[in-house]
């Protein structure tokens, strides 16, 4: 049969999993604006792999902030972002919603549209400029599919660790950050834990 984009994206989807290529170029580590601290961000130079995509960019790009007047704080997200529909891919900033206990927004993942994160932004009411201390980064690092992942946060067991299937329980929204399929050793006081993502949540793995 013939070769499709979506066959082969689903191949090199094999090869590795979704974030920045580490060592290559300067990460894409979001940070304040260099020259002068202003209503936007900086991205600098890196690679990514994004669903089975190759991404590049070789040159700092800037982004800009919304501004915010609702009188509550919100949370922006700085992604690369594939349109499989346009058929390209980008940096980009997903905006959040205004709230009292502001929440990042959710990545989208789709059929048509596929985003990984690089970073998520504090944006104050009124806010005159993004400051690095605005700044969290949250990139993944991408790995061959054999390759041992790295899990942020803290991890805890909700369910027997000697069972051939158990639960960890964590802080943080791992949805989008940890690709199913990835290896994992957990190190404890007592004995290693190791493990195969076969499920991810916004709670557990």
């Amino acid at each position: 049969g013939s070769v499709t984009e979506a066959s082969w994206r689903k191949m090199a989807k094999l090869w590795l999993s979704d974030g920045v290529i580490r060592g290559d170029l300067d990460g894409l580590a979001v940070s304040e604006r260099a020259t002068s601290a202003n209503a936007s961000v900086d991205i600098a130079t890196g690679r990514a792999w994004v669903d089975g995509h190759f991404f590049e960019s070789d040159a700092v790009e800037n982004l800009t902030i919304d501004a915010n007047s609702s009188g509550n704080g919100r949370i922006d997200r700085i992604v690369v972002k594939a349109d499989f529909s346009a058929n390209t891919i980008a940096l980009a900033v997903v905006k959040g919603t205004a709230a009292a206990t502001p929440v990042p927004p959710t990545l989208t993942q789709s059929a048509s549209l596929w985003e990984i994160p690089l970073a998520q932004v504090a944006v104050a009411n009124g806010f005159p400029s993004i400051a690095a201390a605005d700044i969290t980064d949250e990139r993944q690092f991408a790995a061959g599919k054999q390759d041992w992942q790295h899990i942020p946060g803290t991890l805890a067991f909700s369910s027997d660790d000697d069972a051939p299937t158990f639960v960890m329980t964590t802080g943080d929204d791992l949805t989008g950050l940890v690709p199913l399929g990835a290896r994992f050793r957990c190190v404890q006081a007592t004995a290693d834990v190791y493990g195969i993502v076969t499920a991810v949540s916004s709670s557990s793995l």
